[in-house]
């Protein structure tokens, strides 16, 4: 044992006493050689450390070098095609100055020692860019100054706040945003990051305004997409999320999970709840990107995804789906799509589903959000509440006349032949299909889509029809929209059936529309205000009082009522005689007609102009005597305001009628003189038979 001991003690004293007898050896050497050959082999290594060293800097701070690496490629292939490819890649990876670069060389030197043996499999490769490699001179020093520059389309960004002040209470990196690595866009900014931060949770403020980042898109020349002038709902301080309803998909959350992807110590994953401490180690202290921990958050319209549904879904599945397929404009039968301009704008349900009205029983009590004609006018102009009221009227009226014709084509297709009845049966139930639609899913969704499948259901019927056999034809059903040079019918659809006063006038629009298909910019104008009715009445006499080519003019196709009285017809009763003027042969330009051509109001100076002096004097006579029996007649009738029956209905109407005739009386004075009296000696009658009170106001005299 002693020995043992011994032998150790003296192997110890051996290897620590070698070093210095081989240093011992050397300086022998070195003496022998003398002081100025050790001066000059030491200069000659330190001149061929240094190139040495040069050469190594230079080579290893060549691109080329980098991918020498293999997996350093899809890197040096996205660097190779994008801006930065004239900058070398230790210009950013490298922090400025001799210390910098020491440093680099030494992360640089232990990576590639990790490559040659392997460790990298085990460690993921991360690089590090500081903000004073951006912004140092010639490169980005000016960013910080520029403000607010433009992004993308739409959108504006400024620096400044992003990087010169805490955001959310986190102090941010360039890489923090331009981190994005693919072909073509290296260090680009990844905007689902932008995402995460405005749309994380309960971030609010500032950063949740939509136009701190998107101006208001207005339909120019460079943006003919854009459907709608926004510029507008700002003046009126309409709220984006009105009409877009939520713009986010996602919530950004952060689950634990993900923490093993990197961290394999217990002790961090546990600091997962402090969050100041996670942002600060993440994203200050390191450029982690964001999309590492948290989930991604996309930001479109939810409308316009299948990735959120809304709520009732869950539990109620395709409870909405006819009218969601209205709106998107799919799903008819053998009808191409036709989404909704509003659906094509952005637009969801709550853009026009926003009036809360309870449902349910007395124990469940729930809220349901219904549209109506008021929600129109916060975008739209004034009485657009009106057009949605022609909307509903107009698709009512197209619903009942293909229901009646679809009933027919049901009966007909009864009696089908078996050769054609399976053809026909299709045809009935894609008819069915299309006219189910609209009914079902309002038709107001999407007018121009409800539209082509009505015209298609239409058509079907037809060929269902013409299977059966039967002779004859089906009724005639108005298809499709009007076609016009600015396509107005796309929000004035059902304006083509309707009657508008116009100078005191009724205006049909079915006649100009329909039967002479003129385009709506014949009489309205959008120059000075949208729909501004741009015809004055003697350009309207250009078309309805052209002089004929030959013979008179056919003025009872515009004035029916006129021409009725003027030939008492069998729809004025027992009274009906035609006028002596009507009966010598005269037309109507014989007291409408003015010496230059044109049809003018007749006065008492053109009855002379035919008839003896004073004749003036007998028409004013005429026109006193009938607002005198009209006054009576009307005084009666108020003392019967608050009884119906059928005589006193047609009477009614009979005065009306009188009184739109506006010539007062004079077409028919006969005639007229005669209905009057004698509607009111049978309202005298009638007063005294139920006993009204004769001492009620009056009403003023008729004009």
């Amino acid at each position: 044992m002693t020995n043992l001991l011994k032998d150790l003690w003296s192997i110890t004293l051996a290897l620590l006493e070698a070093p210095f007898k081989i240093i011992g050896k050397v300086v022998r050497k070195l003496e022998r050689a003398g002081w100025r050959k050790i001066l000059l082999a030491t200069m000659m290594s330190i001149v061929l450390l240094a190139v040495t060293a040069t050469i190594f800097f230079e080579v290893t701070s060549q691109p080329r070098f980098c991918v020498s690496c293999h997996y350093m490629a899809p890197y040096f292939a996205s660097w190779e095609g994008s801006s930065h490819q004239g900058v070398h890649c230790t210009e950013c990876h490298i922090p400025p100055g001799l210390k910098g670069k020491i440093e680099g060389k030494f992360t640089a030197l232990s990576m590639l020692v990790n490559y040659a043996t392997g460790i990298y499999k085990r460690s993921k490769p991360w690089a590090e860019i500081n903000d004073e490699n951006c912004l140092r001179g010639g490169c980005h020093e000016t960013r910080l100054l520029e403000g607010r520059v433009p992004f993308k389309q739409g959108i504006v960004f400024d620096h400044k706040p992003h990087l010169g002040q805490l955001r959310l209470g986190k102090k941010l990196r360039c890489t923090s945003c331009h981190s994005q690595i693919v072909q073509g866009q290296h260090i680009a900014v990844t905007t689902s990051t932008c995402f995460i931060c405005h749309f994380k949770g309960d971030h609010t403020g500032q950063m949740s305004e939509c136009t701190t980042c998107h101006e208001a898109p207005v339909r120019t020349d460079l943006t003919p997409d854009v459907p709608f002038d926004h510029s507008q709902m700002l003046e009126r301080k309409v709220s984006c999320l009105r009409c877009h309803g939520s713009m986010q998909v996602g919530s950004g959350a952060v689950q634990k999970e993900r923490c093993n992807s990197c961290h394999a110590e217990l002790g961090k994953i546990e600091k997962f709840d402090d969050v100041e401490l996670i942002h600060n180690n993440h994203i200050t202290k390191r450029k982690v990107d964001c999309q590492a921990c948290h989930q991604e958050i996309l930001h479109h319209s939810v409308s316009r995804t299948e990735q959120v549904k809304p709520s009732c879904e869950d539990c109620h599945k395709g409870l909405h789906e006819v009218q969601r397929n209205l709106f998107t404009g799919e799903g008819g039968v053998g009808v191409a799509e036709q989404p909704s301009t509003m659906f094509l704008s952005g637009l969801n349900c709550h853009g026009c589903h926003i009036i809360a009205e309870a449902a349910g029983g007395s124990e469940i009590n729930g809220v349901t959000y219904k549209a109506s004609g008021v929600v129109c006018t916060p975008c739209h102009d004034a009485g657009y509440d009106r057009i949605l009221e022609g909307w509903k009227r107009r698709n009512a009226e197209k619903l009942s006349q293909i229901a009646s014709i679809k009933r027919q084509v049901a009966g007909a297709t009864a009696s089908t032949p078996s050769i054609h009845r399976s053809v026909a049966d299709s045809l009935l139930r894609a008819a069915d299909h299309n006219i189910q639609m609209v009914d079902a899913g309002h038709g107001i969704h999407n007018i121009p889509f409800a539209e082509s499948l009505l015209e298609t259901a239409y058509n079907q019927l037809q060929s269902a029809y013409a299977l059966s056999g039967r002779t004859g034809s089906l009724p005639r059903f108005e298809t499709g929209l009007p076609k016009t040079d600015a396509n107005c019918m796309t929000c004035h659809y059902g304006v083509e059936t309707m009657v508008v006063k116009r100078a005191g006038r009724d205006f049909p629009h079915s006649p100009h529309v329909l039967n002479q298909k003129l385009a709506c910019t014949t009489c309205h104008s959008n120059e000075m205000k949208h729909g501004t009715l741009s015809l004055s009445r003697e350009a309207c006499n250009q078309c309805h009082h052209k002089p004929p080519a030959e013979g008179s003019p056919d003025c009872a196709g515009c004035h029916e009522l006129q021409a009725s009285i003027q030939k008492g017809d069998a729809s004025w009763g027992a009274h009906a005689i035609p006028d002596p003027m009507f009966e010598s042969g005269m037309g109507c330009l014989d007291c409408h007609g003015a010496p230059d051509g044109s049809v003018a109001r007749p006065t008492g100076e053109t009855c002379v102009n035919c008839h003896e002096p004073g004749y003036d004097k007998l028409l004013a006579g005429w026109k006193s005597d009938f607002r005198m029996a009209l006054t009576s007649v009307d005084s009666l009738l108020h003392l019967c305001r608050k009884i119906e029956t059928p005589e006193l209905s047609a009477l009614r109407s009979r005065l009306d009628k009188l009184r739109k005739d506006r010539s007062l009386g004079v077409h028919n004075y006969a005639m007229v003189d005669g209905i009057l009296k004698a509607d009111n000696e049978w309202l005298v009658k009638f007063v005294k038979e139920h006993g009204l009170s004769v001492n009620l106001a009056l009403p003023e005299p008729a004009e």
